[in-house]
C-alpha cells in the first residue's frame, strides 16, 4: 500500500517504509560508485546538507540558526556579493558583461522570473516516475512536469552571514512553484576553485539532499555582445559537473562524480533588450531537459 503523505505536496510519507527502503538503495548505489573523501583533503565538496525527512522552504533559516549565521530574506540580496571580484580569472572577463546580468547576480531578490519547461519525452516520463518516489518529498529538485500556468516561479533569497559581517558566507535561492506552494529548488550559491584549475573562480551550488547534497560546479565563460554562459561539464573528478555527495561522518563522506551529466547556462538579452536565460541539461549526448527564463526587475527599471 503507497503511504500519503499528510503534507499538501502528497508523495511518499519520509518515514514510511517505502521510502526508507528506496532511500537505502540509492545509498548502496553511492557507496558502489563514489569514492571515499576527507572533507580536509576535498573542501570544495563539503556543504550543507539536507534533512533525512526533506528539504522545503524553511531550510535556510534552520540551517542559519544551526550554524550561528545572522540570516537576511529577500533585502535586496543577489546570489553573487560582488560579481566581478567573485568571478574574475584568466579565462573570464566579468567586465566585459552587459550590466543587467551583472545587477540579476547582485540584486536577484528584486528580479523576477516565468518560466517555460521542455521536457524531452523519455526523460519525462523517467522524471515522472522519480517526482513520485524522491523529488516530492524530499522538497528538492522537484521541478515541474509541465509549465506553471501563469509561468511564475516564486522566489526567495536567504543571505547568511556571519555576525557582524555584511559580506554572506553563502546565500540561499528557494524557488516555489506559485500555484502549488511546492518548493521546487533550494540552493546555496558560493564561489569555489576547483583543484584541477585553480585559476578559475566557479560558481558553486549545493542542493541539500537527505543526509547529503548535490553539488553542482559553473565556469563562466564571455560570449559575444555581453552576454555570459555557465558550462558544468568535465572530464574527471575535480572538474567541474555535477556531484552527489553522501555525507558519512563530519569529516569524511562518499562521492560520485556524474561526468556524464551536463549543464550549460545562457544569459542574454533579447531584440527587445530584456534579460532571458536558457538552462539546458542532458546526459551524455541526449538532451534531457530545457528551462526558459523570462527575467524581469520588480521595479520596472
Amino acid at each position: 500500500m503507497i503511504e500519503i503523505s499528510p503534507r499538501k505536496t502528497g508523495g511518499l510519507r519520509p518515514d514510511g517504509k517505502i521510502a526508507k527502503g528506496l532511500d537505502a538503495i540509492v545509498d548502496k548505489g553511492i557507496d558502489i560508485m563514489g569514492v571515499k573523501i576527507l572533507y580536509d583533503d576535498h573542501p570544495w565538496l563539503k556543504g550543507p546538507i539536507g534533512n533525512p525527512a526533506g528539504i522545503g522552504e524553511g531550510y535556510f533559516l534552520q540551517l542559519g540558526q544551526q550554524q550561528g549565521l545572522h540570516v537576511v530574506k529577500n533585502h535586496n540580496e543577489g546570489l553573487l556579493a560582488n560579481f566581478a571580484k567573485d568571478l574574475e580569472g584568466v579565462h573570464f572577463n566579468p567586465d566585459l558583461i552587459t550590466p543587467e546580468i551583472v545587477n540579476f547576480y547582485e540584486h536577484t531578490s528584486g528580479y523576477t522570473m516565468d518560466l517555460d519547461i521542455k521536457w524531452k519525452k523519455t526523460a519525462k516520463l523517467l522524471f515522472g516516475l522519480s517526482h513520485t518516489l524522491f523529488t516530492r518529498r524530499y522538497g528538492q529538485m522537484n521541478m515541474p512536469l509541465n509549465d506553471p500556468p501563469d509561468g511564475a516561479i516564486q522566489s526567495d533569497i536567504y543571505a547568511l552571514e556571519e555576525v557582524g559581517d555584511r559580506v554572506p558566507k553563502m546565500t540561499g535561492w528557494v524557488r516555489r512553484n506559485r500555484q502549488t506552494g511546492e518548493t521546487v529548488l533550494s540552493g546555496a550559491y558560493s564561489i569555489a576553485k576547483l583543484p584541477n584549475n585553480p585559476d578559475v573562480q566557479c560558481i558553486r551550488v549545493v542542493f541539500p539532499i537527505p543526509c547529503g547534497n548535490a553539488t553542482v560546479f559553473l565556469e563562466p565563460r564571455n560570449l559575444e555582445d555581453g552576454a555570459m554562459r555557465l558550462v558544468s561539464k568535465g572530464d574527471q573528478f575535480g572538474d567541474p559537473g555535477l556531484y552527489i555527495v553522501q555525507n558519512e561522518t563530519d569529516v569524511s563522506a562518499q562521492v560520485v562524480y556524474l561526468k556524464k551529466f551536463t549543464q550549460e547556462l545562457n544569459f542574454t538579452m533579447d531584440s527587445f533588450d530584456r534579460l532571458q536565460a536558457q538552462h539546458s541539461f542532458a546526459f551524455g549526448k541526449r538532451g534531457i531537459l530545457e528551462l526558459d527564463y523570462a527575467i524581469a526587475c520588480k521595479n520596472g527599471q
